[in-house]
């Protein structure tokens, strides 16, 4: 369908190709295959006119039964094709004749799950650091410690309970979480592959051109990458899009049992905290009339999205508009004004039908549940994390604004596309994809207020990216499926700039992760475990045990298995609610706590070459208080490229003042290191905790 043709459907008379869209709602509800396989014989032209493979629906192919009616929906769900012969030959094909439903398959599906588990393979043996955290709390459980990261401090660390909860079955079966993460991730890898093809061949009709959003998440190694790093990302994003789908199904069906997306909601509401906005945007894009009757049928989905973005611009705008601003804060009440019109004109009457009523009543059951528990285990409402990550509003906006920006950069003529893909939803008033719209601009909007995180490839970013990948793949099969010559050859040389950049990109990125950022973990927190491990085997776990103070808790907390201080409180109540952002909550208060704890072990992260010019905000605050110095002395050191050091600072009380310092990576050490410290040097290797799944190349 060509956007914008939708409009035709309720004045046109019936063309030679079948009736208008009301004629075939008040005969074969929704069911535009039916018009588009009338003809035998069918190559995908259809005697349209120069509609080219519209497949004789004026322009109604893949809109899901909207028709301009919105009343009625489409009974079949499954996958759409072209009816017809497919093309037989290359040729055929060029000149424009739709593939068969079994070359769609073959080159829409099944390479890129391929090309996906490829790209998932080449970066399995990188583990993100955050990971461990539910690692441990994985086999803590299995081990019969309870849900918790050091053992009796009931404290929630992490905001993935069901992911975590996956983790300490296997592990209680005898899979090691670090393994049963990378297993599970591949299965959601390729199950995030499926959905994406599943939901664009609903969104249009597979004809000419085979499934682009597959290719587009197999190809990006942010997404791939990030579902096998060994967190939850793309169990939740299986979990959302299949959540979707079934919305879809239930609600055209009209299905009159219990609505199992309600339930899949309930899990992904129990695996990340912004499931919420998800499935509720999603109940906004339901078929059907406005509540309140401002809006037809047709306009209601762009009053929606319209005003969601509206609403959600304002509301950063807001945030960051000094209060003495007012006019521009004027402005900003404004932009609030009409997206709050169009919001209230878009709601649809089904969002408080029965069906959705149950769907929403089982989310809120699993996710309420679930904060009893929360309640009742942990003593708090909402998870440590919460509190250890906010602080600072304004700090979060512009580290968010900054994280979009990177982003963006990192995407490179993609994000063309993708606003050529929206060009084409606000032209044919795809109701679906007008959701997929709002809930891609919704969830940037989440992720600058959140402020991003620290994690490379954007994995902040990564559930979204379906939903931009569906519409960019929207945009350009409507274009291409136009076969109108000169924009073909343009949209061609675009595409080639588009793959040319992504394989370099994805080269790019597999470098980045594999040689900097596994060098860099593997050395440095990988380091202080050797470190650690190394003093317990020559002395004894006793004569070594204590805890461990440091900010970048999860390699090493879970290797060694030692009682950890956070010195960025995602395990600690009392640092995470301490004032100030995100890694920046290190005021007296923060000093003044580590001082009374006084752990046995601190590491501090330093630069120019040694260990005592401390280069991050909390190794910085702990070194320069006058009470560190009289009471800690340098115990290990692993050396880092750059001038970089961890070291490991033991209190005086503990120390062996005549003990050689202990200095891993040796390789790095210099001539004035060995004579400034005796060394013991243990030789960097590989961490001997990696998931045995196979080196990579």
């Amino acid at each position: 369908m060509k956007p914008g043709d939708e409009h035709d459907d309720q004045s046109a008379a019936p063309t030679r190709d079948g009736p208008t869209s009301s004629e075939r709602a008040r005969t074969e509800p929704g069911d535009d295959e039916a018009a588009a396989s009338a003809k035998p014989g069918d190559d995908g032209d259809d005697g349209d006119d120069g509609d080219d493979g519209d497949d004789g629906d004026d322009g109604d192919d893949g809109d899901d039964g909207d028709d301009g009616d919105d009343e009625v929906e489409e009974r079949n769900q499954e996958p759409r094709y072209v009816a017809g012969q497919g093309a037989t030959t290359f040729a055929e094909w060029l000149g424009g004749k739709p593939l068969g439903r079994v070359p769609h398959l073959v080159l829409g599906l099944v390479l890129p799950l391929v090309f996906g588990f490829t790209t998932m393979w080449k970066l399995r043996s990188f583990t993100i650091d955050d990971a461990f955290i539910s690692y441990r709390y994985a086999r803590n459980l299995a081990e019969g410690l309870g849900l918790v990261y050091n053992a009796g401090e009931k404290i929630e660390g992490y905001t993935n309970f069901s992911w975590t909860v996956l983790l300490a079955l296997g592990a209680k079966l005898g899979i090691d979480p670090s393994v049963g993460a990378k297993l599970l991730g591949f299965a959601c890898g390729l199950g995030s592959i499926a959905l994406a093809y599943h939901l664009e061949a609903r969104m249009r009709p597979l004809r000419t051109v085979p499934a682009l959003s597959p290719w587009l998440l197999a190809s990006t190694s942010a997404f791939m990458g990030y579902a096998i790093f060994g967190l939850e990302t793309a169990f939740f994003v299986v979990l959302v899009l299949g959540g979707i789908a079934l919305v879809m199904r239930e609600s055209e069906r009209n299905e009159h049992g219990v609505p199992l997306s309600g339930l899949v909601f309930g899990l992904a509401g129990i695996t990340r905290p912004e499931a919420p906005m998800y499935l509720g945007l999603t109940m906004l894009f339901l078929p059907g009339a406005s509540l309140v009757g401002l809006t037809s049928p047709r306009g209601r989905p762009l009053a929606m999205f319209g005003g969601m973005t509206a609403l959600a611009t304002a509301a950063l705008l807001k945030l960051q508009t000094p209060p003495q601003n007012t006019s521009a804060l004027f402005a900003v009440g404004l932009l609030a004004l009409v997206g709050a019109v169009g919001i209230a004109g878009g709601v649809p009457r089904a969002l408080f039908s029965m069906q959705n009523l149950v769907r929403g009543g089982l989310f809120l059951a699993i996710v309420a549940a679930h904060l009893v528990w929360r309640k009742s285990y942990y003593g708090a409402w909402v998870p440590n994390t919460f509190t250890a990550k906010t602080g600072d509003l304004r700090q979060q906006i512009v580290g968010g604004l900054d994280y979009l920006k990177r982003y963006s950069t990192h995407e490179g003529p993609l994000l063309v596309l993708a606003t050529l893909g929206v060009g084409a939803v606000l032209g044919g008033r795809k109701r679906w994809l007008l959701g997929f719209a709002t809930i891609a601009s919704c969830a940037t909007a989440y992720v600058i207020l959140v402020g991003g995180d620290w994690m490379p490839m954007h994995r902040f970013a990564t559930p979204l990216q379906p939903f931009l990948y569906l519409i960019v793949a929207f945009g350009l099969r409507t274009l291409v499926e136009e076969r109108r010559a000169t924009l073909n050859w343009g949209l061609a040389l675009l595409a080639v700039a588009c793959v040319a950049y992504r394989g370099g990109r994805l080269d790019e990125d597999r470098r980045k992760i594999l040689v900097d950022e596994k060098g860099f973990w593997d050395r440095a927190a990988g380091g202080v475990s050797r470190w650690y491990l190394e003093m317990e085997r020559r002395f004894g776990r006793e004569k070594v045990a204590g805890e461990i103070a440091l900010g970048d808790i999860g390699q090493v907390g879970y290797e060694t298995r030692m009682p950890i201080v956070d010195l960025l409180g995602l395990v600690d109540p009392v640092v995470a609610a301490l004032p100030g952002g995100y890694t920046h909550k290190v005021g007296p208060g923060f000093r003044d706590y580590f001082f009374e704890r006084r752990p046995r072990y601190f590491v501090l992260i330093s630069g120019q070459g040694d260990c005592s010019h401390p280069s991050v905000t909390g190794s910085i605050a702990i070194f320069r208080d006058p009470r560190f110095r009289p009471g800690y002395a340098l115990s290990g050191r692993v050396i880092l490229n750059g001038g970089f050091s961890w070291c490991v600072y033991e209190k005086n009380e503990t120390v062996d003042l005549e003990r050689p310092v202990v200095i891993v990576n040796e390789a790095d050490v210099s001539e004035m290191d060995r004579k400034t410290f005796g060394t013991v040097a243990l030789p960097f290797a590989r961490s001997s905790f990696a998931p045995t799944l196979g080196s990579s190349p």
